[in-house]
């Protein structure tokens, strides 16, 4: 909702009069608010990370915890075919400055590797 804001109750308003500051245009809210810090959106990040973590848990039928909220991604967990790696330093011959995906799976089988990075703004 491009140009509304929430008003103290949580009601959307299109009015682009922000009525000195009782609402936040949800753009904002959502995306540049200065007074949610750095730390908020890397919670937000994780959870999205944790999600996608137990929901690759619950495919290659590794433990988890039932609720997606109560899951505790381990570094590393792994079967006979398959091995999760959750914020692994991935080495390099070279200098590469983000080299720390959120989530790798390992296909041993098939030799195949997925690299999964969720984007957060910065």
């Amino acid at each position: 909702m491009q140009g509304g804001y929430l008003d103290n109750n949580n009601n959307n308003n299109n009015n682009n009069n922000n009525n000195n500051n009782k609402g936040e245009h949800t753009t904002h809210l959502l995306s540049e608010c200065k007074k949610l810090t750095q730390k908020e959106y890397k919670r937000r990040h994780d959870n999205v990370a944790r999600i996608v973590h137990w929901k690759l848990c619950g495919l290659y039928q590794l433990e988890k915890a039932e609720k997606w909220y109560e899951h505790q991604p381990n570094g590393v967990i792994e079967s006979d075919n398959v091995k999760i790696l959750w914020d692994f330093n991935i080495q390099c011959d070279h200098v590469i400055e983000c080299r720390i995906p959120n989530i790798v799976v390992v296909l041993k089988k098939e030799k195949e590797c997925k690299i999964i990075d969720i984007a957060r703004l910065i």
